[in-house]
């Protein structure tokens, strides 16, 4: 391990980027990364990766991100995921109205607009 390491900082000295010289060192090495990203991408990610169809592992990942970001962005978040009800309960208005069945829509105007 240490030989693999004193390889990676060679190569990190003569020149070589942090990401390419890390291609030397074991994978169960232990490794730390930054990452920069606009809040607007970020909650993009977020639908996606917490979306229909993700894999398992991705959701969690995603999950993980949220959960530390949301301490410092509560309004955002909020307001992000209020939109996204909103736009969930037009669709379903949406389908009910296509539907032509009356009944389900009237009930669901009633439960979700108070009409």
């Amino acid at each position: 391990m240490e030989f693999c390491y004193s390889e990676y900082q060679s190569l990190i000295a003569n020149g070589v980027s942090k990401e390419i010289a890390r291609a030397v060192l074991p994978p169960g090495f232990y490794t730390s990364f930054r990452r920069t990203v606009s809040l607007h991408a970020f909650l993009n990610y977020l639908d996606l990766r917490e979306g229909h169809g993700a894999q398992s592992e991705i959701v969690k990942y995603a999950i993980a991100a949220k959960e530390l970001a949301y301490p410092y962005f509560k309004e955002v978040f909020d307001a992000w995921d209020n939109r996204k009800l909103k736009y969930n309960r037009g669709l379903r208005l949406i389908n009910l109205v296509e539907q032509g069945n009356k009944e389900e829509l009237m009930k669901y105007l009633e439960e979700n607009y108070g009409w």
